[in-house]
């Protein structure tokens, strides 16, 4: 983090009128606000929050980019948009390069975009380009599609179908050779390898 985010954070204590009450705003504590002030790093999940609760983007709150804050019609924040490098490998995302200017009306302050970087997942309306908007706090139902990121850094859309006894069973599909549908492809992945899974709760195609 920057040396100068806490002068970001010292202008949005301004705005919000206060610290107390950009900590009631953010749903933060008082001394959280504090910490930040004097120099602390923020978590990811901080960072998506405050973002998207006081209207800026996170190319702004994280490297002072992108002076003028973005706040949509209904006021809520634009959805930061992570963007793949390719499905299964290191370094899938380029972090806070974009954003994407569109709300969703969905209980969850964590909720992301990523733009999906194949058609591997067609048979559940996922192809190249589409944009996946990711809930990590909403729980999977069988047949959801889910965006799983491990803890290598590897990432990939999937179909989620059940986690029992420290196991998360997906499935996938490979392309098929002779141009016929789609082969389901199981995959059992143990959960303490998991960084992240998250439901897809909305796909768009991206302008």
């Amino acid at each position: 983090m920057e040396d100068d985010f806490a002068q970001r954070v010292r202008k949005l204590v301004d705005e919000a009128g206060g610290q107390t009450a950009l900590a009631r705003k953010t749903g933060m504590s008082p001394g959280a606000i504090q910490r930040y002030l004097r120099g602390g790093d923020p978590t990811r999940a901080v960072l998506i929050r405050m973002a998207q609760v006081c209207g800026v983007s996170l190319e702004w709150l994280v490297y002072g980019r992108d002076e003028t804050p973005t706040i949509l019609p209904s006021g809520t924040a634009p959805l930061p948009l992570y963007g793949f490098s390719d499905t299964g490998q290191q370094g899938w995302y380029t972090e806070v390069r974009y954003r994407i200017g569109a709300s969703l009306d969905w209980p969850d302050p964590e909720i992301f975009a990523i733009v999906a970087p194949d058609s591997a997942m067609a048979p559940e309306g996922i192809r190249a380009g589409f944009v996946c908007f990711v809930s990590p706090n909403t729980r999977p139902n069988r047949n959801d599609a889910v965006f799983i990121r491990k803890k290598d850094e590897t990432s990939a859309i999937r179909r989620y179908l059940k986690s029992e006894s420290g196991w998360i069973h997906v499935e996938g599909f490979l392309d098929p050779k002779d141009g016929g549908p789609p082969v389901p492809l199981r995959e059992n992945l143990k959960s303490d390898t998991l960084d992240l899974m998250g439901t897809i709760v909305a796909i768009r195609r991206r302008n």
